[in-house]
């Protein structure tokens, strides 16, 4: 079974994440013909079980006219979510009754996963960051994380579309300051990796 077929199966059998995967299938044109109004289509059914990528896709599929006509109500309704969403993970943490995949859990593994090398933790922490997700927004900094994406292969065409979302609400400044954090921020992760690696060699722990 190729994976479009599976990813499909699972959509269709109602599982959001695999409702989001296949609406960046159709948004991307990666194993299935490029179709905006069919992965907006997805999103929606995702979104509408919480999910929170999904959620931000439909949002900027309501403001951008992507699948969809502009309705800015129906994309700031969206942006609510987000938020609610947002500020829940941040009262749950700090009550102390969150779940065991709370924010600082959550983004501890995508920081792991990144010194592991895995490219899709690389393309989530800009999500993170583009959504102020877990931790505060920041276009500069997503903007680096997608930059560094675009050169990676399977996360490549999912951020080059990210990046071109939020080019939108920069500024020139923000730009160029975003352009000088990539190359910090390339010299981080491999810092990062070769620190992982050499711990891994030495029989240590690892980790961040």
């Amino acid at each position: 079974m190729s994976k479009i077929v599976e990813i499909q199966a699972l959509a269709e059998a109602g599982d959001s994440e695999a409702q989001y995967k296949l609406g960046n299938c159709y948004r991307l044109g990666d194993g299935i013909n490029r179709d905006d109004v069919k992965a907006t289509l997805w999103y929606r059914k995702a979104a509408n079980q919480g999910h929170v990528y999904a959620i931000k896709c439909m949002e900027n599929a309501c403001r951008n006219g992507l699948g969809i006509k502009v309705n800015l109500i129906e994309a700031a309704s969206w942006k609510a979510k987000i938020n609610k969403s947002t500020d829940s993970s941040k009262d749950s943490h700090l009550s102390g009754t969150a779940s065991p995949r709370d924010s600082s859990l959550e983004l501890e593994l995508l920081f792991k996963s990144l010194n592991d090398g895995e490219a899709e933790a690389l393309y989530r922490i800009g999500v993170c960051y583009e959504e102020g997700f877990m931790m505060r927004r920041n276009l500069v900094e997503a903007h680096a994380y997608f930059s560094i994406g675009t050169e990676v292969n399977g996360i490549d065409a999912r951020s080059a579309f990210r990046l071109r979302c939020i080019e939108r609400e920069m500024t020139i400044d923000e730009r160029n300051r975003s352009h000088k954090r990539c190359v910090k921020l390339k010299k981080e992760i491999d810092a990062g990796r070769a620190s992982l690696l050499e711990s891994s060699k030495n029989g240590g722990p690892t980790g961040i």
